[in-house]
């Protein structure tokens, strides 16, 4: 049976994590690593680089300056404007060529006139440009280019520009800006290979094999070991891990031990073999979950001559449900033994049940008496199904005649009775019956009936056999419950009156 507050054994097992690449460890460093290299290599080139633009930029202005006072002293020699006009142009010239191109020279009198100019790459927008910005702003746009440039003043007044284009120099920045990025990209990738195979080698391979064996620990496999193949600070962790997986391993053999004392005990509770019953042919399959089970059924003979068959189903499953078992088992003998009647019986059973064991334990039983002389079923059903009677090709349904064992001490029971004759089969069984398949291909009431009414010719071994067939494909070979189906049959030579 369930637990009594719904909850599935299953559901109470921690929930695998998700393993998708994202959420793997080897991404995660990887990514960090990645990460990591790549913006202290970006920051150390935008570092250098505003550097190499700032150094750049000051010699440019420099070399400006000192252009602007060769210039200036040209003026004070040359005192012919045609001659001095003509040293500008050629001196603007050897500036494109030697030192940058791009260049433009204004000679203006005090009032703002220009009186010489030169430019070479530079053209009427540039001029226009350099005349109307403040003395002061020495980067200028003009044409879609930027400019530097440097303004002197004269004693006289007059006014010396000289300005020269940026691109060049921007431009070798840049190439240089993009030579050492390729560099530091191919210097990223080896120390990102270089870290991703030291951590792969020595944490993430380790951590693996630790978490191949986790698992292997999970499913019970105490004996798997993981081998310490990684550094000692990691080697240390898995040899605590394996000195654990010994000692579960210990106490895994020791429980095994225990379980299977218990089953070889609990096997004695239930009857050696089908016993003979007086005009009854019987026939019962019980299969735990674990080693020992919450179900349980009986068959045993009463001091009246008649022979009382039980079948009962513990909350839950395992050595306490076991446990229970024989509890409720050595009170039933001994209540109907007494001839108290069945109804009494089931009171006093109920009674000694919640004597002997804690408010959270239950337990559902349909318990009747067959009567060989009259050809009678009395039955008492609590909080159990009084099972399913098939007829020919008719299954009707006995229902439960009382609450369950172990709640109430004041619970009332009752009994029905129903007259049987040859060939009527009764078939009392278990919720793992009716449960197999859930909760997506589950047999049920419904289930069960049909597969007796199609195999109402087979013979009573054949029938529970099949459903046992049923419930265990259902099941896809693994049982999710305790599981009991019994079995009986009237025989032909013992025929009563309706």
């Amino acid at each position: 049976m369930c637990p009594q507050d719904g909850t599935n054994m299953d559901d109470r097992q921690t929930k695998p994590a998700k393993t998708g690449i994202y959420g793997s460890l080897r991404f995660r460093l990887a990514l960090s690593v990645v990460l990591t290299v790549l913006v202290i290599i970006g920051l150390a080139i935008a570092v250098d680089y505003r550097r190499e633009h700032h150094v750049h930029t000051k010699e440019l202005f420099a070399s400006l300056e000192e252009q602007a006072l060769v210039l200036q002293i040209a003026r004070r020699q040359i005192t012919e404007k045609a001659e001095f006009a003509k040293f500008v142009d050629e001196f603007c010239a050897k500036m494109n060529e030697y030192i940058s191109p791009g260049h433009h020279i204004l000679v203006l009198d005090k009032t703002g006139n220009v009186i010489v100019r030169a430019r070479y790459h530079s053209g009427q927008q540039v001029e226009q440009a350099l005349l109307s910005s403040p003395a002061d702003v020495k980067v200028i746009s003009a044409n879609g280019h930027r400019l530097a440039q440097v303004r002197i003043k004269d004693d006289d007044g007059a006014s010396i520009v000289v300005a020269q284009y940026l691109d060049h120099m921007e431009s070798i920045l840049r190439k240089q800006l993009v030579s050492r990025g390729l560099s530091a990209g191919a210097t990223s990738i080896a120390i990102i290979a270089l870290m991703f195979l030291s951590v792969n080698q020595w944490v993430l391979k380790p951590l693996s094999r630790l978490g191949a064996a986790a698992k292997a620990w999970a499913q019970r496999k105490f004996s798997t070991r993981c081998p310490q193949t990684g550094p000692d600070d990691l080697d240390v962790l898995i040899q605590e891990f394996n000195s654990m997986a010994g000692e579960l391993e210990r106490h895994e053999r020791k429980r095994l031990a225990e379980l299977k004392r218990a089953r070889e005990i609990q096997e004695h509770l239930l009857p050696n073999s089908v016993p003979s019953v007086p005009g009854m042919s019987v026939v019962a399959d019980n299969r735990p979950v674990e080693h020992v089970a919450g179900d349980l059924y009986d068959i045993f003979d009463l001091p009246s001559g008649k022979t009382a068959i039980a079948i009962m189903d513990v909350v839950g499953h395992g050595i306490g449900a076991a446990l229970l078992t024989g509890v409720v088992k050595m009170s039933l003998h001994w209540r109907l033994m007494e001839e108290q009647g069945l109804v009494k019986a089931i009171g006093l059973v109920n009674q000694d049940i919640i004597n002997c064991v804690c408010d959270e334990e239950f337990v559902t039983a349909c318990v009747g008496i067959w009567d060989p002389k009259e050809h009678t079923w009395t039955f008492c059903a609590a909080g159990h199904p009084g099972g399913l009677v098939l007829v020919g090709t008719d299954v009707r349904e006995l229902a439960t005649t009382g609450p369950l064992l172990g709640v109430l001490s004041d619970a009332q029971w009752s009994s029905k009775t129903i007259k049987l004759h040859p060939s009527d089969r009764i078939f009392l069984y278990t919720d793992g019956i009716v449960d197999a398949g859930a909760p997506d291909d589950t047999l049920g009431l419904v289930g069960l009936e049909q597969i007796l009414q199609q195999s109402c010719a087979a013979s009573l071994a054949d029938q529970v056999g099949l459903v046992m067939s049923d419930v265990t494909d259902r099941n896809a070979g693994k049982l999710g419950d305790d599981t009991t189906l019994v079995g009986f049959e009237v025989l032909p030579d013992q025929e009563g009156e309706i």
